[in-house]
């Protein structure tokens, strides 16, 4: 969401001062200073001179086109130099009626910048990449949004009728709660499109499309629940869009005849989060429901059909779904009872409800509860209960199965062996367990060494890492793995043909367990084929391996044998990683990705690739108070939960309190 440059300035520099780093326009004058330019690319304005800056030696400033200046800190503190001496800045909020358009301004000792636009509206926005939409209530009333969890609530927005914004997962639900019949029966918003289109559905559904022919967004065929207890009816509403210069507006007329109040209208926006099989993709929804699309020759998509689908289809029969799982041509869910669920090819028992024979439905899994934890890749399932045994079925070349045969398994069997575990992480053919206690246990094939346990011998039951302990979390690539003991440190072992261990050498395998070269105080790693990242606890991301479609993220396309920093990456909680292609989530919400694109899996578009971290997709809520004062900001994505700033006032109008809250 583009925002005016002075009122972006203004909140950020109120973060620096005890929330997170950025940068603020303002009219002061300053001096040289020596400092990384850090996260600039976020930034809307256009640098273009850098001029002189005594305030502080973290800082640098900067002459825009449009006259202004823009300053740059990386501490958590502004300071401006007046005569020989550093001092604070002011950043109290006053009023100030010396400019119409703004209410409030905020910084003394020269540093002034505006504050509160007072015709910025209610707004939300949808971004990927490039592409946007923000949608604008028409006609609500002038009332503040309350946030609680991942929601923004407006009472009374209309009549007898709330306003509500869920960010969950890949969607931005948007709630119109009509509280009895006094409530309007029309409900219309402005949406302004950046670089899409949009085409309405003859079900009423509307696509967003982008310059590329691709849909961006999508609002699905809208619906209305009312007391009654009937569930969802999707033919109460007339839904027409009309287009206003590069604008649209959005119409939205319920027939509420024989309805029972108070009632619902759901018109929610979605893009897809992904859970990659081999060539499909599951994505669950905010109401416990899942969709598909992708390949569907083995009925993995889960609609009744073996028919591919390019677009999301419902999975028949499966309600309150909390995780899925995706192997090469089956699919798995695990639902709030703790029951898993599966379809697709069942060739190798991949169903585990005693048969040999695909479905393309939703089935049982045949003797399994109190599940809190699934995992597929390839043709197996592994499931981990609550009691912490861990069971699987499916193929079992290698052993894989953990079972101490090589027979295929239609119905879930114990691994054995092991109790108290904590997770699980699958590569091709073998697999590792993570117990509570810190160790490592391994199984399945050998022949690159992947087991880590100094031998090429395939094992059909698990066995311990000797020289390995105090883990707390592991990951495997195709026939290599990893795991961060309780230091920091990273430790590799098996194929390192790529360099995919870190250790410095493409020696071709390592049977035993090396340490990572040069990493320290990491927090999480992840790896899929033959590249790995590592995420530090100082939110930097570091990478190595192959780097064919520049998945590294180094601006190159040459592999790395020892970790390297990723470009312009800071602030990072959260990385993936994928087949020859990486994402990693910032703090504030913003996701990037890097690597291959050949099917889109950047977000922006399909084909080519990136050698550098691209931004992909980002919501960002503003909510303002009845004095057009900014209340909270709300920062989330697609891929993770939402980080909100909010800003307290006293009765005077100054800024009293900032707080923020994370995931």
């Amino acid at each position: 969401m583009k925002v005016n440059s002075r009122f972006k300035s203004i909140l950020i520099i109120m973060l620096i001062t005890s929330i997170f780093l950025g940068s603020v326009s303002s009219i002061a004058s300053a001096s040289k200073s020596n400092v990384n330019e850090g996260d600039q690319k976020e930034d809307d304005f256009t640098q273009k001179v850098e001029l002189v800056d005594e305030r502080t030696q973290y800082s640098k400033t900067f002459l825009n086109e449009d006259g202004t200046t823009t300053v740059t800190s990386s501490t958590y503190s502004l300071n401006y130099f007046d005569a020989q001496a550093l001092k604070e800045i002011d950043t109290t909020i006053r009023e100030d009626s010396s400019d119409p358009n703004y209410t409030h301004s905020m910084l003394a000792n020269k540093f002034k910048v505006r504050l509160n636009n007072k015709s910025h509206k209610q707004s939300v926005t949808l971004s990927v990449s490039d592409d946007s939409v923000t949608y604008y209530a028409k006609g609500m009333n002038s009332v503040v949004g309350s946030i609680d969890g991942n929601k923004i609530t407006y009472k009374n927005a209309w009549k007898s009728t709330d306003l509500q914004y869920q960010v969950e997962n890949d969607q931005l639900k948007m709630y119109i709660n009509l509280a009895n019949n006094t409530a309007p029966k029309t409900y219309s918003f402005e949406v302004v499109m950046k670089n899409v289109g949009y085409k309405m559905n003859p079900d009423g559904s509307i696509d967003f499309i982008n310059k590329n022919g691709e849909v961006a967004f999508q609002i699905p065929q809208l619906w209305v629940m009312d007391a009654s207890g009937k569930g969802k009816q999707y033919d109460r509403l007339k839904v027409s869009i009309m287009q206003k210069g590069n604008n649209a507006n959005i119409k939205i007329a319920l027939n509420d005849q024989g309805l029972q109040y108070p009632i619902i209208i759901d018109p929610t926006t979605t893009i897809p989060v992904l859970e990659d099989g081999n060539a499909h993709v599951l994505n669950i929804k905010s109401d416990g429901t899942v969709f598909a699309w992708g390949n569907n020759s083995r009925g993995q998509l889960g609609d009744g059909s073996m028919v591919n689908r390019a677009t999301p289809v419902q999975v028949k029969n499966l309600t309150d779904v909390i995780a899925v799982a995706a192997g090469n041509e089956h699919s798995l869910a695990l639902k709030q009872d703790g029951t898993v669920w599966a379809w697709g090819s069942g060739m190798y028992g991949e169903m585990g409800d005693g048969s040999f024979i695909g479905k393309n439905v939703p089935v049982q899994v045949k003797g399994l509860d109190s599940v809190v934890a699934i995992a597929a890749r390839s043709n197996v399932s592994f499931a981990i209960k609550q009691d912490g045994t861990l069971w699987a079925w499916g193929y079992n070349n290698y052993g894989k199965l953990g079972n101490g045969t090589f027979a295929d398994s239609n119905v879930p069997k114990q691994v054995s062996g092991l109790t108290n575990v904590k997770a699980i992480a699958l590569g091709r053919d073998h697999s590792i367990a993570l117990k509570q206690d810190g160790t490592v246990w391994s199984w399945g094939s050998n022949k690159y060494g992947q087991l880590g346990n100094g031998t090429y011998t395939d094992k059909s039951i698990p066995v311990q890492l000797l020289n390995l302990s105090n883990i707390v979390a592991v990951a495997a690539g195709q026939i290599h793995s990893m795991a961060i003991k309780n230091d920091g440190t990273v430790w590799s072992w098996g194929e390192n043909y790529y360099g995919q261990l870190g250790i410095g050498t493409n020696d071709r395998t390592i049977f035993f367990p090396v340490q990572v070269n040069g990493l320290m105080n990491v927090v999480s790693v992840a790896t899929f084929s033959d590249h790995s990242l590592a995420l530090k606890q100082d939110g930097t991301v570091w990478s190595w391996g192959a780097n064919d479609y520049g998945q590294l993220g180094d601006g190159t396309t040459e592999k790395r044998l020892s970790p390297l920093q990723v470009n312009g990456l800071t602030n990072i909680v959260k990385i993936k990683v994928g087949s020859a292609f990486s994402t990693a989530i910032k703090q504030n919400g913003t996701v990037y990705a890097w690597g291959n694109n050949s099917y889109g899996q950047l977000g922006v578009g399909v084909g080519n690739y990136s050698t550098t971290p691209i931004i992909v997709s980002k919501i960002i809520i503003y909510n303002y108070d009845n004095s057009g004062r900014l209340a909270s900001i709300v920062y989330t994505s697609f891929y993770t939960s939402d980080v909100r700033i909010n800003f307290v006032y006293d009765s005077n109008g100054n800024l009293k309190k900032i707080t923020k809250t994370m995931p």
